[in-house]
């Protein structure tokens, strides 16, 4: 399948989503004085995505918090998954909760994300948000940032937009498929990409096609927009229960290491666990 096709973005579902005028573009802004002054800034926006829920986003979103952080970046992470804010449990990341769709009828919250969006623009060299996006607030905040131009408008703040899609496995996998072509059509300029492939609950195969003998995936890596791939392999049981039971409790992997509640071995397989993803972040350069 094509993924380089631009996207028509669909009628709003409510707020002001669908403009009647053209947004103005990061270019006319800075001309305009707005944002001029922060040729200095580099800072990045870390959005964490996927249309389809229980695929492992705020388990992502918890990675790259804690990685970003032992790197020694400064790190803004925002849970906005309107339906449980998982991401904000964890006291230890310092989340903040914002409900993206509000009331019964699932209001888009513009003023929130305006908001939102002047801290990510107007954000310190070297910021890192890292939002968590929830499911059901995919294609309310995808219309966002496409209809408003949200990747040029940041890029003229000196800023990068990384998407970073969650794949998982097993019956989950076609409908993981459907949300990868969207959101790739959906970002066609000024945007980055990172694959997490998450085989907790099997392998990623749609049709018998492995990912990376699929279309899309010749499609996508052609050129420089994805940045690489990143796999959550399924652990030993041994492993799995150290990891559940950090989660469970709430702990980062720094906190369950220093806890006394954890004796040495299973501190020693946590720390396995996290150099897994750490060294694949790092050879991806997101740490640098």
């Amino acid at each position: 399948m094509n993924v380089k096709t631009s996207v028509t973005a669909a009628p709003p579902t409510s707020g002001t989503l669908g403009m009647s005028t053209p947004p103005l573009s990061a270019s006319s802004l800075v001309a305009d004085g707005v944002g001029a002054g922060i040729g200095t800034a580099n800072h990045t926006v870390h959005m964490v995505t996927m249309s389809k829920g229980g695929v492992g986003k705020s388990l992502v979103a918890w990675n790259l918090v804690q990685y970003l952080k032992d790197k020694g970046k400064t790190v803004t992470a925002v849970d906005l998954d309107s339906m449980t804010h998982t991401l904000a449990e964890w006291k230890g990341l310092g989340a903040r909760s914002i409900d993206l769709l509000t009331g019964i009828d699932g209001v888009f919250n513009d003023p929130a994300m305006d908001q939102l969006a002047e801290d990510m623009l107007t954000a310190e060299s070297g910021h890192n948000f890292v939002l968590d996006n929830g499911a059901s607030g995919f294609t309310a905040l995808t219309r966002y940032l496409v209809d408003n131009e949200f990747p040029a408008l940041l890029a003229g703040f000196n800023g990068t937009l990384v998407v970073h899609i969650v794949l998982a496995g097993g019956s989950a996998s076609a409908q993981c498929l459907v949300g990868l072509n969207t959101v790739l059509k959906a970002f066609t300029h000024k945007v980055k990409f990172v694959v997490w492939v998450n085989t907790f609950a099997g392998t990623f195969m749609v049709d018998g096609l492995l990912l990376e003998n699929m279309a899309i995936y010749k499609d996508m890596t052609k050129d420089d927009r994805v940045i690489g791939f990143v796999r959550l392999e399924p652990m030993g049981r041994a492993f799995l229960l150290d990891f559940d039971r950090m989660r469970e409790e709430r702990l980062t992997y720094g906190e369950a290491i220093a806890s006394p509640k954890f004796l040495t071995m299973n501190k020693s397989r946590l720390g396995i666990i996290r150099r897994k993803v750490w060294d694949q972040l790092d050879a991806l350069g997101l740490g640098a």
